[in-house]
């Protein structure tokens, strides 16, 4: 699990908070530290899931590797596994090669599109962190 220790300094709403991040240890050996938002430069701010905390509260923000592997896949993977089944889907009922490529990017790019649509959601569930407060 990633965790970084940092300051609140703001409240967006009753549970979302604005974190100063302080040091950085740990990140520069992730894998995954470009998909993280906890792999932001020390003194950058993230915002993070909190009840009960308010500007000054010294926090642990935390995010879980394995929502971070969940999303890479859903992001890396499935469309890739699409354009893969809608080659193949096509391959049987279309001679020749460039309409069922095309086919698969087609299956791919309308995967994708339905990810914009759910992008908020499916950025609430698995990129931002966690705070809790350190007394």
């Amino acid at each position: 699990m990633a965790e970084r220790v940092g300051i609140v300094i703001e409240k967006l709403d009753s549970n979302r908070v604005l974190v100063k991040l302080f040091e950085r240890s740990g990140c520069s050996d992730c894998a995954l530290a470009s998909l993280c938002s906890l792999g932001k430069a020390e003194g950058e701010t993230v915002e993070a899931l909190g009840t009960d905390l308010a500007p000054g509260d010294k926090v642990k923000v935390t995010e879980g590797e394995g929502k971070l592997i969940l999303f890479a896949f859903l992001l890396f993977i499935v469309p890739l596994m699409f354009f893969v089944l809608g080659y193949v889907i096509f391959k049987n009922f279309i001679n020749g090669e460039l309409f069922p490529v095309l086919l698969g990017f087609g299956l791919m790019i309308i995967y994708f599109f339905i990810l914009g649509l759910f992008e908020k959601r499916v950025k609430n569930k698995f990129l931002i962190p966690r705070a809790y407060k350190i007394h």
